[in-house]
């Protein structure tokens, strides 16, 4: 002990929580001891954040147990304590696509506070369907897309016929008979309440144009043209009597071999 009636001990580092007891001796005689515990000075390590989406309602991840998580968003704060396995769940409304949340946990036993984690809440749009082919005789449209999300028809008049997609994500919609030419789209919406990117499909006539067939001779063995758009296949007659389907390309022209039928040489 000093002059001063101070003194200092060395000892070695000490965790938080220790039980610290002093006492003093002289002429023999101790005195009754004094006990303290050691104080946590450490600033907390930043959180971990895990991603949030713009249909989530709470902000997740870990963080030293015990601390206090603060949520920062905007001007709102959310705060809650972390719990003994080390993770935090603290409630939050649901937040639009872009926005910056900041995250800090703070040492209750010493007031300090982490250093802040940032996090952009990201879009759940969903991309857009695919909708199937549609004729003139159509009375259906079936569209494809996410299990659950509500699908959209606009008609050309303005009209918006809907149905919830199912497990398989398709969704069959009933519509009025269209004119070729026509134009129908379809988008589908999903949790976050916004409407995908629209795909359309023009209504084709479910009457298919005559084929063109080329000048024919003897020699050439195979009879040539083009298939009306929307033809699958082709079919060669020869007075009224099929001879063989033909294939079509994919610029919608067809060859089939005739040099075997004799009435065609």
């Amino acid at each position: 002990v000093k002059a001063d009636g101070t003194y200092e001990v060395t000892v070695p580092k000490l965790a938080a929580g220790t039980s610290v007891s002093v006492e003093q001796t002289k002429s023999g005689v101790t005195s009754g001891s004094v006990t303290t515990i050691v104080q946590d000075d450490a600033v907390p390590s930043a959180p971990t954040v895990n991603a949030v989406k713009d249909t989530d309602t709470a902000v997740t991840g870990t963080a030293t147990a015990g601390n206090l998580v603060s949520v920062k968003i905007g001007d709102g704060n959310y705060s809650a304590v972390v719990a003994a396995n080390g993770t935090y769940s603290i409630t939050i409304p649901a937040q639009a696509s872009g926005t910056k949340i900041s995250v800090t946990a703070k040492n209750t036993a010493n007031d300090k506070v982490s250093t802040a984690t940032q996090v952009t809440v990201t879009d759940t749009t969903l991309g857009a369907p695919a909708i199937d082919a549609v004729n003139t005789a159509s009375t259906n449209v079936t569209v494809t897309g996410e299990k659950g999300a509500l699908i959209s028809v606009r008609l050309p008049d303005g009209t918006v016929l809907t149905k919830v997609a199912d497990n398989t994500g398709k969704a069959v919609i009933s519509i009025p008979k269209q004119t070729a030419g026509t134009v129908l789209t379809a988008t589908q919406t999903g949790a976050n309440g916004k409407a995908s990117a629209a795909a359309s499909v023009t209504v084709v006539s479910n009457t298919l144009a005559a084929p063109t067939i080329n000048d024919y001779y003897a020699t050439a063995g195979y009879v040539t043209g083009k298939a009306p758009t929307g033809a699958s296949k082709i079919a060669l007659y020869v007075d009224n009597q099929l001879v063989r389907y033909g294939a079509i390309d994919s610029n919608g022209k067809y060859q089939i071999y005739a040099a075997d039928n004799a009435k065609m040489n």
